[in-house]
């Protein structure tokens, strides 16, 4: 298979690096791959540009409940009444 070939992917297989993507940095060559098909198929594209809109929001979701979250502080006597509940549900 020569460069021009290894080149041209199915939106199946553009999907899959737009997903990898979400998960670690897709490589140079992944990348310039993926950046091809967008160019040529303007359903990848969109899907593209709607996972990343996703990501990003839910990312700042996640950001803005760990900021709003309520830390609880538990008494050593209420962590050992805890561990003791537990243990007893698991017999």
């Amino acid at each position: 298979m020569n460069k021009k070939q290894k080149k041209n992917i199915s939106c199946n297989d553009a999907t899959f690096l737009i997903l990898k993507k979400l998960e670690r940095k897709l490589s140079f060559n992944e990348k310039l791959t993926l950046t091809i098909h967008l160019l040529k198929c303007k359903k990848c594209r969109h899907l593209f540009l709607q996972t990343a809109k996703n990501a990003d929001s839910i990312k700042k979701m996640n950001k803005k409940m760990r900021k709003n979250s309520v830390k609880l502080k538990l008494s050593v006597e209420q962590q050992i009444k805890i561990e003791k509940a537990l243990k007893m549900k698991g017999k």
